[in-house]
């Protein structure tokens, strides 16, 4: 009887929660926030649920069809790591960023924040600081900007890969999508599934396309190439392109195989669906180094196939997806992996 009440008592102090999300820039710092928030509301429907995002970033239009949050926007600024003249107008960005979280922080009164980090999460976390509880996760093997700044003053961070250590440091694995989970679908032919991440990858888009012909031979080849990179002069019967898929649980179902960047969301997706893949992380100086740190990581683990960019030809990419797609030991070690998705622990962490 003392338990039922508990739980009562539980379930009545959830729903009267208020949490807010942020995070954004890119997908991988957008799906791991709309896997918790989906999670969340349909245990605890009466949450009251807000996102602090950018104001032109790709999370508002990914948030807005999510009926039950209610979307704010606040200055962001992203640092570019090449010598670059904007970088100079960071400080005041970032000021009035701080400025505007602050006002909607206290207008909220959330009694949790959780940042997925990125440019988009630092003026959120920055303005938090002891004022609001906060939690932050690293979707990678290395903690980004955003994350280390914030670190100081959050309860906990939670990790996606067991590596990072520390005082306040919860492995919890990446939180994904429940949508991706769908049955595998039949196909006449083996789907080879082409991402080069939310915004496309040039060089990645242009080694495929160099070796179409030889690809089409055996592979039904599905490409997103990212927003404003169609090659509308390409015509050929088993290849489609498509710039960006908000239903990418449809296209993993029929994929074979997957060609892809080595961002983290992507890597836990395609191990936690089982789907044999060759990874072509971004070098460093094109980014931190975090993907080459990622794809290494599953690829140690026999988990996918790696290819290096410095040794991107046309032989070798078409050697890597062939043999993929028939490597049978990859795919027994695949169906063998558990409990990489990190939801549930996080949500856990959130509500208590």
């Amino acid at each position: 009887m003392r338990f039922i009440m508990y739980k009562t008592q539980l379930s009545a102090y959830h729903n009267s929660m208020k949490i807010v999300f942020t995070g954004g820039g890119t997908a991988g710092h957008i799906m791991p926030n709309i896997a918790l928030i989906e999670e969340i509301k349909a245990s605890y429907p009466d949450i009251e649920i807000h996102y602090i995002g950018s104001q032109s970033g790709m999370e508002k239009a990914m948030i807005a069809k999510l009926s039950h949050v209610k979307f704010h926007e606040v200055a962001t600024v992203k640092f570019r790591r090449s010598l670059s003249l904007k970088n100079f107008g960071i400080p005041l960005k970032l000021i009035k960023g701080i400025r505007q979280a602050k006002k909607l922080l206290k207008e909220i009164k959330p009694d949790i924040i959780f940042s997925k980090g990125g440019f988009v999460a630092l003026p959120i976390t920055m303005a938090a600081k002891k004022s609001y509880p906060y939690i932050i996760h690293e979707s990678d093997m290395s903690l980004g900007l955003a994350n280390k700044l914030a670190l100081k003053n959050a309860k906990y961070l939670c990790s996606s890969f067991e590596n990072i250590e520390g005082k306040n440091v919860i492995h919890t694995g990446l939180p994904l999508r429940k949508s991706l989970y769908i049955p595998k679908q039949k196909t006449t032919h083996p789907i080879l599934l082409v991402m080069g991440g939310s915004s496309g990858a040039v060089r990645l888009n242009n080694a495929v396309r160099k070796i179409l012909p030889k690809l089409t031979e055996k592979f039904e080849v599905i490409h997103l190439v990212g927003k404003g990179k169609i090659d509308e002069t390409i015509s050929l019967l088993s290849y489609t392109q498509i710039e960006f898929s908000d239903d990418i649980g449809k296209l993993y179902s029929k994929a074979s195989v997957v060609l892809s960047r080595g961002g983290a969301t992507a890597l836990f997706e395609l191990v936690a669906l089982k789907i044999p893949s060759v990874i072509i992380p971004l070098p460093k100086g094109a980014s931190r180094g975090d993907q080459v740190l990622n794809s290494r990581y599953f690829f140690d683990k026999g988990l996918c196939h790696m290819l290096e960019e410095e040794n991107l030809n046309e032989e070798a990419l078409l050697g890597a997806i062939e043999s993929c797609y028939n490597d049978k030991e990859l795919r027994k070690r695949l169906m063998e992996t558990r409990d990489i998705d990190g939801t549930k622990k996080v949500v856990e962490l959130l509500l208590n």
